[in-house]
C-alpha cells in the first residue's frame, strides 16, 4: 500500500503527529522505501531514545548507522559497538519471530552465534519460569549454529511433552531433522506442518525435496503444484542436480 502510493506517505511523515513507536516506525519504511538515507537515520535514532533498551529498535539503530558500511567494517562495529549497547534480551528469549530473526541475523553477521549460544544454554539450565519459550529459543538458535541434533532433540520435547504444535514450530522441528539425519521424521513433520497451515510454503517446498529423494515423485509434484507460480524462495532449503 504504502509502495503504492508513496508521494501520500511522505506527506503522512510531514504532517504533526505524535511520536509513538508505531508513527516512528511507519516513518522508517516510508523513508527506507523513498530511498531518504538521512530521514531513515533520524527516525531511527528517535526510535532507539524513545525504546533505550528494547532489542528491535537497537537492531535498526544500528542497522541503519553502519549497514552502508562494507561488511568487515560491519562486522567489526558488531562485535564492539554493539555489545555494548545495554540490551533488554527478553524479546529475544521469549519474544515473537521477528525478534529472534533479526538479533540472530546481527549475531551471524558479527560472529556471535556460538558466544551467544553459550550463554542462552547456561541461562535454560538455571531458569524455570517460561521454560519452553527459552527452549524454543536455543533450539532455533541451534539450527544456526549448526548444533542439529541438539535442535532436534529440543524440538521433540517442545512437541512432545509441552504440546508446542504450531505450523511454524513443526517445520523447525523438521529443518533439525534434516540436518541431524533423520529424513523419515522430517516427512513426517512437514506433513503435520502443512496440514496445520496449508499457506506455510515452506513445509510444502522442503517436503516436495525430500519426497524427490525418496523417489516419491507424485508426492513431489503435489507439493510443488501447490505452491505454483508465486515466486516463493525458500530461506531454509535448497538443492542441487547430480548427473
Amino acid at each position: 500500500m504504502i509502495e503504492n502510493n508513496i508521494v501520500s506517505a511522505i506527506r503522512w511523515t510531514e504532517s504533526e503527529k505524535e511520536e509513538t513507536p508505531l508513527n516512528i516506525m511507519f516513518s522508517m519504511i516510508i523513508a527506507k522505501l523513498s530511498h531518504n538515507q538521512n530521514a531513515y537515520l533520524l527516525n531511527a535514532k528517535i526510535l532507539q531514545k524513545t525504546l533505550p533498551k528494547d532489542l528491535v529498535s537497537n537492531i535498526l539503530a544500528f542497522h541503519a548507522l553502519y549497514s552502508e558500511n562494507e561488511i568487515k567494517t560491519y562486522a567489526k562495529a558488531i562485535q564492539i559497538d554493539f555489545r555494548r549497547l545495554d540490551l533488554d534480551k527478553n524479546a529475544f528469549y521469549f519474544g515473537p519471530k521477528v525478534a529472534k530473526e533479526h538479533y540472530i541475523k546481527i549475531l551471524q553477521i558479527g560472529g556471535l552465534l556460538h558466544h551467544e549460544r553459550e550463554s542462552l544454554m547456561k541461562k535454560v539450565s538455571l531458569e524455570n519460569k517460561n521454560l519452553p519459550q527459552m527452549m524454543e529459543t536455543l533450539a532455533y538458535l541451534n539450527i544456526y549454529t549448526h548444533n542439529f541434533e541438539e535442535a532436534y532433540t529440543i524440538y521433540n520435547q517442545l512437541i512432545d511433552e509441552h504440546k508446542i504444535q504450531d505450523s511454524r514450530t513443526l517445520f523447525l522441528a523438521a529443518v533439525a531433522s534434516v540436518g541431524s539425519n533423520h529424513p523419515e521424521n522430517a516427512i513426517a513433520l512437514l506433513e503435520l506442518s502443512k496440514l496445520t497451515d496449508e499457506n506455510n510454503l515452506e513445509s510444502r517446498y522442503a517436503l516436495g525435496l525430500l519426497y524427490l529423494e525418496v523417489d516419491n515423485y507424485n508426492g513431489a509434484a503435489i507439493q510443488f503444484q501447490k505452491i505454483g507460480d508465486s515466486g516463493f524462495e525458500s530461506s531454509y532449503f535448497d538443492f542441487e542436480m547430480l548427473n
